[in-house]
């Protein structure tokens, strides 16, 4: 609300000064524009989003950066929306004028690439998303080369297709290439490293429900995490006293890490009483819920020695 208060108060002042039609004036109505829509208020995001582009579209005429901007953004809206025709229209509008501008290479055209391969895959036009994407990739590496971030998310997305569309073989090779660019830039507690790794879990558990052939590879990568688990009271959604910060998770009655239907799917769970086995500062507790429970299951790298003392511990324990 503060946020959205001082750009009122800039936007006032702008207006006062130079007129309506001033390009501050439009980048002042779309930062407002962002404000609504960061807030889930499309329909206020639009409106000032469409003056931004209004204002842009007098000033600079259609071939212009801005309003590439505007055009984008909007198209973002309708796509948060589900209104994917209309999304499609507003972001070719967008690539048409950043391809005029800047040419093919530029990472401004392949964000806006990007883009369209994300909403094809929204509508499961998995052929086209694939064609977009790799228009994406193949603009960042040329630009970036292939240490970055940016290619690290387009090897994600890659996989995210594959994965889809039921090529477990293929999604895990790009997830793979994403997470060694993402270990390469990131310590282990970057979300991003910690996304992909839970994706290349999720892919291994597919892979397994067809065939035993990656077992040794998925145990090998697993030996590198450890399962962490968040519990929330059932009913109200409310962190179970003492148990709100991540644990690592060490037993959760019948669940078993080959098994993504048992966890990850799960991710919000609304329980009956379950023993819950823990682990947190070294020290190994044994809960039980008596009312419903939630949870949330994630998986963090760290890495092979203390998941050795991690099990070593638990066994330990269990023979107590």
């Amino acid at each position: 609300m503060k946020a959205l208060e001082y750009h009122n108060k800039a936007l006032s002042i702008l207006l006062s000064v130079f007129g309506e039609n001033h390009s501050y004036v439009a980048t002042s109505y779309n930062n407002i524009g962002f404000i609504y829509f960061s807030q889930g208020d499309y329909a206020n995001a639009l409106g000032y989003y469409n003056k931004a582009l209004s204002i842009r579209l007098t000033v600079f005429g259609e071939n212009h950066p801005d309003v590439a901007n505007s055009y984008t953004n909007i198209g973002g809206i309708y796509s948060s929306q589900g209104v994917y025709v209309k999304a499609l229209e507003y972001h070719n509008k967008a690539l048409s004028i950043l391809l005029s501008v800047f040419g093919e290479n530029h990472p401004t055209v392949a964000t806006s690439y990007n883009n369209i391969g994300s909403i094809y895959f929204c509508q499961r036009d998995y052929f086209k998303a694939l064609e977009y994407i790799n228009d994406a990739l193949s603009i960042r590496l040329s630009v970036f080369g292939e240490n970055h971030s940016n290619i690290a998310t387009c090897y994600s997305n890659i996989g995210l297709i594959y994965f889809f569309q039921g090529d477990y073989i293929q999604a895990l090779e790009y997830f793979k290439k994403s997470l060694n660019i993402y270990t390469s830039l990131y310590d282990h507690n970057n979300i991003n490293f910690a996304s992909c790794s839970k994706t290349i879990y999720e892919t291994y558990c597919k892979l397994l429900q067809q065939s035993d052939e990656k077992k040794k590879e998925f145990e090998d990568f697993m030996s590198q995490y450890s399962f962490t688990i968040s519990l929330y009271d059932g009913k109200t959604s409310d962190p179970v006293q003492g148990m709100s910060r991540p644990y690592d998770l060490l037993e959760f009655d019948d669940w078993n890490i080959y098994s993504l239907e048992n966890l990850f799917e799960k991710s919000g769970f609304q329980g009956y009483p379950k023993d819950i086995v823990v682990m947190k500062n070294g020290v190994i507790t044994k809960h039980h819920f008596e009312d419903k429970i939630g949870c949330q299951i994630g998986i963090k790298y760290v890495g092979k020695e203390e998941k050795q003392r991690i099990v070593e511990s638990y066994n330990k324990w269990k023979k107590e």
